[in-house]
């Protein structure tokens, strides 16, 4: 994120239907970047033709990026963490979006699947 000159994150929750939004507006100082959204988790997370998908231990959860130019790749850091009852693997998502304008978006939809 070269020449960024801000980014705005709202997260907004709707209780009834039990869905997160979190949205990022970024500005930069000139045209043609990438803008990129991480989400790390300890449970599982896989990409599908929808967006992302995280296995925890009570159901799943599924993450949906506004608009089909959004990209994601997801990788495994094997023993990422020590805790006390040994090592744990961190899963973490990369949401990305290339654009050739100053301003953009990205929002997130983060609800039970």
């Amino acid at each position: 994120m070269i020449g960024l000159e801000s980014l705005r994150r709202t997260v907004t929750i709707d209780r009834t239907d039990g869905v997160v939004t979190v949205g990022d507006d970024v500005v930069f100082s000139n045209a043609d970047n990438t803008f990129e959204s991480p989400l790390v988790s300890t449970f599982p997370i896989r990409s599908d033709e929808r967006g992302l998908v995280i296995t925890g231990d009570r159901g799943r959860l599924r993450v949906t990026p506004n608009g089909p130019d959004a990209n994601r790749s997801v990788e495994r850091l094997a023993d990422a963490i020590e805790t006390a009852d040994g090592t744990c693997d961190v899963y973490r998502a990369r949401i990305e979006r290339t654009v050739s304008s100053r301003v953009t978006s990205l929002q997130l939809r983060i609800e039970p699947d």
